[in-house]
């Protein structure tokens, strides 16, 4: 029989004691977007001004593989071969004709999405000047290949770190994921596949549209049917290197991207979904590059300015033996943005007073950029990183661009707070149960520092709540039974940033089961002083006693003896009915006895239950007195018990009659 939960409120009887570049500003509570916003979609119409078309990603966005001049399909005239400059010509200012279509490239070789992340302001929000990017394509799914397989929360973070600076902007772009493909003998398309299946869980989380190039070259076939040949050295290859277009290739790809959009264009150029919290569990303030000379860094030894990568742009450079550079800084990230070659210096490197570790800046072909010891997750606050370079043989020189840093510390976030019994959330609890507030902090435990919890009490679901204790657990005693709680977070980081307040969903208090509160002598029928096993006509009274073993509980306990009528068909009537009603304190016992003077016959029938009011939950088992014998009684209060004789349900609807 199934258990009827209808709550009586109780009274409370006890009450519990209680730069270089000047990046957007954003407020530090990053939960929010811009309350005046203004979106990159609005722009895509065909009215006069411009359209910024950015590019951020590795090589393949940066073009390599393919020639700097071709004459591009559908009478576009000419350009760089790469997809992002067909895109720009063929697709953009053929759709806007009025406009003027501006591509700003952001694509660097060989890099991450956390270089991305950290150069993006640089890269793609500078150039497009006070109007900000309209359309943001994000391409790292090759170069994050290794780190999507080893550790996908650390992509998580980098990506989702880009969708949430861009969403922020004064004017937030349309942004696309692209993921580009890449072979390797071993593993063919596989973990460039899977790296592409990391980036789509962001981009899922947001709602942003994405491009899968790597799938359509792994299908084999392209748009008109014809085989896709992705293996260098063979006639009519899309690729000289397995990785990079080349000119055929960058086409292809253009042609495919452009097929998406005509096909479906509102599913691709649209809002992207705002999530308050990030996925990841990691919030960046305002990652940013300082370039060496505007960071307020201190040198010893001799340096000079001089360009190693055009991509990095003037650096400032050192072949002195232990020349230093120290920076202070406010945050929790610290890198610089390098030049790593076949002469690349080692440099050692210390963070405050930790001991001072090493890495290399050695590559063995030309100089490239590289995003070098770039870490976010130092504790906030005052730091002082010092790099000591290292000279050896060939490996003479170090040079730099830009410092990186995250100097923003966001206003500490609590979220997914709930009340948990061991480890699992509960909705409801029970009276005597030890519960425990639990939560997440962004972005870690090593941030979070005097963080405020609040247990809360309530009368009722939606009504008004007290606050009744300041502890991380709490055992809700006997007279909360029926009430509602809440767990409260109010966050507080390192810094001593109060967060905004976080509040559990309500969870109600009930009693224990019947069996755990009470303890039930069986119901025995007596004649007169004797006890009786079988009906007969005349006065049968039906006693038990009732002990509450619940300390500091008040519960008001009902035991009903029914005469019935019972047809051929077994459907019982009842004749008459006897309730007696006791309340009872925690530790007291109360004596029942209901008299029926009842009629025998084979078609009548006494039973007798015993209900707790508060939950209508029947107590013990039922008492059954039959003509001329004793049937065994069925416990009721076990869920699976639907062979009972009567229920709680049809005892309440005949009592209310």
């Amino acid at each position: 029989m199934k258990t009827v939960k209808k709550v009586l409120l109780l009274a409370l009887v006890t009450a519990m004691c209680v730069t270089l570049l000047a990046p957007a500003v954003f407020a530090k509570d990053t939960t929010k977007l811009p309350e005046k916003q203004t979106y990159g979609l609005d722009n895509l119409n065909n009215e006069a001004g411009n359209l910024y078309v950015a590019y951020l990603g590795g090589s393949i966005t940066a073009g390599s593989g393919g020639s700097g001049s071709i004459t591009y399909k559908d009478n576009a005239g000419k350009g760089h071969a790469r997809w992002s400059s067909q895109l720009t010509k063929r697709y953009f200012q053929k759709e806007f004709p009025n406009k003027k279509v501006i591509e700003v490239n952001a694509g660097v070789g060989g890099t991450p999405s956390d270089l991305g992340l950290f150069r993006m302001h640089k890269d793609v929000v500078a150039p497009c000047g006070t109007e900000g990017p309209d359309v943001v394509f994000v391409e790292f799914a090759v170069n994050d290949m290794w780190t999507s397989i080893s550790n996908p929360n650390l992509v998580h973070q980098r990506m989702e770190g880009i969708v949430r600076q861009l969403a922020r902007l004064p004017k937030q772009p349309v942004v696309i994921f692209v993921y580009t493909a890449a072979w390797k003998d071993d593993t063919g398309f596989n973990n460039y596949i899977k790296s592409a299946q990391v980036h789509q869980q962001v981009a899922d989380y947001y709602n942003i549209p994405s491009i899968n190039l790597c799938e359509y070259v792994a299908g084999g076939v392209d748009l008109n049917g014809n085989s896709i040949i992705w293996k260098s050295g063979e006639s009519g290859t899309w690729t000289n290197d397995n990785t990079h277009p080349n000119d055929t290739g960058y086409t292809a790809y253009t042609d495919y991207i452009m097929k998406q959009f005509k096909d479906s264009p509102k599913s691709y150029f649209k809002k992207l979904t705002w999530q308050e919290i990030p996925m990841s569990g990691y919030e960046f303030g305002k990652p940013n590059a300082i370039r060496f000379d505007q960071a307020g860094a201190v040198y010893t030894g001799t340096w000079a300015t001089q360009t190693l990568v055009g991509t990095l742009g003037a650096s400032t450079t050192t072949t002195t033996a232990d020349a230093t550079v120290t920076l202070k800084f406010k945050g929790r990230a610290y890198g610089v943005y390098a030049a790593r070659g076949k002469n690349g210096a080692d440099v050692q490197y210390r963070l405050d007073n930790s001991p001072p570790q090493s890495f290399g800046n050695y590559y063995n072909s030309g100089w490239m950029a590289v995003a070098t010891l770039l870490k976010w997750d130092s504790q906030p606050g005052e730091h002082t990183i010092t790099y000591t370079v290292k000279p050896s043989g060939e490996k003479t020189t170090f040079g730099f661009g830009y410092f990186f840093m995250d100097e923003e510390t966001p206003d500490p976030i609590a979220y997914d707070v709930a009340i948990k019994a061991g480890n699992k959330e509960v909705s409801e609890a029970e009276v005597g149960q030890t519960l425990t507030g639990d939560y997440r902090f962004i972005n870690s435990t090593t941030e979070e520092e005097g963080t405020t919890w609040e247990w809360l009490f309530s009368d009722t679901k939606n009504g008004t709540y007290i606050v009744i204790s300041t502890s991380k657990s709490l055992t809700p005693p006997a007279n909360m039974a029926g009430k509602y709680i809440k767990f409260r977070v109010i966050p507080k980081n390192i810094e001593g940033t109060i967060g905004k307040t976080v509040e559990s969903a309500p969870v109600q208090i009930i009693r224990p089961k019947a069996k755990t509160c009470f303890t039930v002598n069986n119901v025995v029928y007596y004649k007169g002083d004797s006890a009786v096993g079988n009906l007969t006509d005349g006065e049968v009274t039906a006693k038990t006693t009732v002990t509450n073993k619940l300390a500091g509980s008040k519960f008001s306990i009902s035991v009903i003896t029914v005469e019935y009528v019972v047809s051929g068909n077994g459907v019982k009537m009842p004749v008459q009915v006897k309730k007696t009603t006791r309340e009872i304190s925690g530790g007291s016992s109360a004596d029942f006895a209901n008299t029926l003077t009842v009629t025998a016959g084979d078609d009548r029938m006494v039973q007798t239950i015993i209900v707790a009011d508060d939950y209508l939950e029947p107590i013990g088992t039922i008492a059954q007195l039959l003509p001329g014998a004793t049937e065994k009684v069925v416990y009721v209060g076990n869920e699976s018990a639907e062979e009972a004789e009567i229920s709680v349900y049809q005892i309440n609807s005949f009592l209310d009659k």
